[in-house]
């Protein structure tokens, strides 16, 4: 799990998200461009501590297709606008 600074978010509030792999299918390119462009700090594991969870603004959780996001559960891509929205909302 490597913390990724990310160029989108540039509004001076740090804005952190993780992003958790429940398959061993890769995340979409475009759902990573999305993560990026909310997130300044972008963290990515398999199996996160309670502690890491409890630390971040938002996280995400990928089981292809399905993506719960803040513990809303959506279909990728046919929700990827909602993906978008819920990211940019406060945590």
């Amino acid at each position: 799990m490597l913390p990724k600074e990310s160029e989108g978010n540039k509004g001076g509030v740090v804005t952190r998200t993780l992003l958790i792999r429940h398959t061993d299918a890769q995340p979409p390119q475009e759902l990573y461009e999305i993560l990026r462009e909310a997130s300044t700090i972008l963290c990515m594991t398999e199996s996160p501590t309670q502690t890491l969870a409890r630390s971040v603004d938002h996280v995400v959780v990928w089981t292809d297709p399905q993506i719960e996001v803040d513990q809303w559960t959506l279909c990728w891509p046919a929700d990827a606008d909602l993906v978008r929205i819920l990211l940019r909302s406060s945590p």
